[in-house]
Formats: structure tokens, C-alpha cells, sequence
């Protein structure tokens, strides 16, 4: 499930910059990583070099990820499926 998520917000971002429906994708995916795998959101933002503060607020909707780390998070959900 959590890839085909991934698999859909990837074919949608090659054409145009990331809308919010792209963000949502996401933070669902990521949402599902977290809970499957128990990885820690310290131990992850470390990894795709994204602020723990900047993740923690992009969860709870409060802004939108820039596109450079959108893409660091997106390819390190599709590596760690």
C-alpha cells in the first residue's frame, strides 16, 4: 500500500512542481512509514537531512516542504519501503 502511494505522487511531481495534494500523499505515506517500521523522526530527518523541527511541523500541516526536501523525503521512503 505504502508503495503504490509513493509510486503515484512520483508520476504525478515529473510534470509539475509539488502541489499540496503531493504533500498530503505524503505525509500519509510517511505517516504509514513511521508506524510499520517504529523508525524515530529524529533517527529519519538525521538521514534525509531535513530539521526534526521542519518535519514535525510539516506533520501537522502547519507549512509545506520545499522541493529539494520533498524529494530527499520521497526518495528515502521509496528506498525503505
Amino acid at each position: 500500500m505504502l508503495l503504490l502511494k509513493i509510486k503515484s505522487i512520483e508520476r504525478k511531481n515529473k510534470k509539475m512542481a509539488y502541489s499540496i495534494k503531493d504533500q498530503d500523499g505524503l505525509r500519509v505515506s510517511f505517516e504509514d512509514y513511521l508506524a510499520e517500521s517504529g523508525v524515530k523522526v529524529r533517527f529519519l530527518a538525521n538521514k534525509v537531512n531535513i530539521c526534526e523541527t521542519i518535519i514535525s511541523n510539516w506533520r501537522k500541516s502547519r507549512m509545506q516542504l520545499p522541493d529539494k526536501q520533498f524529494n530527499s523525503l520521497l526518495n528515502y521512503l521509496i528506498q525503505h519501503k
